[in-house]
Formats: C-alpha cells, sequence, structure tokens
C-alpha cells in the first residue's frame, strides 16, 4: 500500500521580493539607483550635473568694455581734479554774476588796490625793458576782514579777485580753508615786500603757514602764482 504522503520538512524557496522605497522617497526618483542587490535598496544618488561651458566675449565686445571702463576712470580721475583744483562750485556758480550785496559784508567792505610784481634780480636781465606786472586786489586790513578771507564766496568771485592780507606788525599766521570752495595759492611776504615761501591750499584744509614773521600774504587762486611769476624772491608791493 503506498504510504500516505507526508509532508515535506523543506520550505520552498519564497519569490525574491524587492524591498519598499522609504516613504519620504518618490517612487521615480531620477536620483535613486534602481539596482537591488544584497536584498537592499540601493543608495541615493543626486543626478549628474551638466558641465557648464565657459563663455567669453568676442573680441570686438571686449575691446569695447575695455573702452567704457578707461572713460569711466578718466571721467572719475577729472571730477576728482576738479573738485581738488577746480573748488566745489555750487549751482549758479558758472557762468553768472554773483549779485554783490549777497557776499559777505565784510568781504564788501574791503578796499581795492595793485600789487606791483618785481621778478627776483636774477630774473632782472630777462624782463629789461617790459612793464611790470600789476595785479588788482581787495585789501583786508582790518580783524573782520582777515578772518572773513575767502570763507563762503562763490567760485568765480575766489577766482577772479585776490585778496592782500596787511598786518600792522610782523607776526607768525596760521591758515585755514574752511567754508573756502577753491584751491589757492598763498604767497607769505616779509617786511621788505619780498615772497618767502608759496603754499598751496586745498578746501577743507587747515594747519597752514610758516614758521616765520611775516608783514603780509597774498591769496589767489591756485595757478596763478605760477602765471604771474610770483616765487620766492618775488617782491610784491602793495599800491592804492
Amino acid at each position: 500500500m503506498p504510504l500516505p504522503l507526508m509532508p515535506s520538512c523543506h520550505k520552498p524557496a519564497r519569490p525574491a521580493v524587492t524591498p519598499p522605497l522609504p516613504a519620504d522617497q518618490p517612487k521615480y526618483n531620477r536620483g535613486w539607483c534602481c539596482d537591488v542587490r544584497n536584498g537592499q535598496a540601493g543608495q541615493a544618488h543626486p543626478p549628474r550635473r551638466r558641465r557648464r561651458e565657459s563663455v567669453s566675449l568676442p573680441p570686438m565686445k571686449r575691446w569695447i568694455a575695455r573702452i567704457i571702463a578707461g572713460l569711466a576712470l578718466a571721467g572719475a580721475i577729472l571730477l576728482g581734479d576738479a573738485w581738488l583744483f577746480g573748488g566745489t562750485a555750487e549751482s549758479g556758480d558758472a557762468g553768472t554774476a554773483p549779485d554783490p550785496t549777497a557776499l559777505p559784508p565784510a568781504w564788501q567792505s574791503m578796499t581795492t588796490g595793485e600789487v606791483v610784481i618785481t621778478p627776483p634780480a636774477a630774473d632782472d636781465a630777462e624782463t629789461t625793458g617790459s612793464s611790470p606786472r600789476r595785479l588788482a586786489v581787495r585789501i583786508a586790513d582790518e580783524p573782520d576782514e582777515r578772518a572773513q578771507g575767502m570763507q563762503h564766496l562763490p567760485v568765480t568771485v575766489v577766482r577772479d579777485h585776490p585778496i592782500w592780507f596787511a598786518f600792522t606788525q610782523p607776526r607768525r599766521v596760521g591758515w585755514h580753508m574752511q567754508n573756502v570752495r577753491r584751491a589757492l595759492d598763498i604767497a607769505y611776504i616779509n617786511a621788505d615786500g619780498v615772497v618767502i615761501d608759496v603754499e598751496r591750499m586745498t578746501p577743507g584744509g587747515t594747519g597752514y603757514g610758516i614758521d616765520a614773521p611775516i608783514a603780509a600774504a597774498l591769496e589767489l587762486a591756485a595757478g596763478a602764482a605760477e602765471r604771474h611769476g610770483i616765487r620766492p624772491g618775488t617782491r610784491l608791493t602793495l599800491t592804492d
């Protein structure tokens, strides 16, 4: 008689089941590795990035960019030079005559005169027979006029009206450029009327002057001293 079939102790192999993806991982994720190895899901990998190609300007555009950058730099230099040597003109200063009644009273009270410019003895041979140069000036011989100086004046007034500062006795004097809108040359003059030194002063600066007593000083627009031949050794004589 055939023996009854006995249950086998060997369990049939179960088909391999792919482990489920994590709950927070989309099923179709381009960054997920779809291979299943050793019964475990693959690790997530970032997608490959496409290599970016460098973009370069054509030669003509590079030249145009360089020209524009050069023009911008030149403009910045010119603006800085205009501020340093040309002052910071306010609207209405250029091309219009200032109203004399709007100028500071201490400046209006200054009298006028002329300065005769005699070059140093070494230059006499070159200037023999030529008439001496003359420069129209305003005279600041009162304390309030000397304190006023070139302060709060339009650029055109500073440019066109040099000031002669006269002192009753030679003294050491300090100078500043607060409230002055244009760079100046200042010539320091001793009791004999001879220029000791010439100094350039810029707007907002302080601490100008020389360590020697002076009887007078002449302030004029920056660059004017050289144009008029005013330098150490030049004789300046004030006339009414």
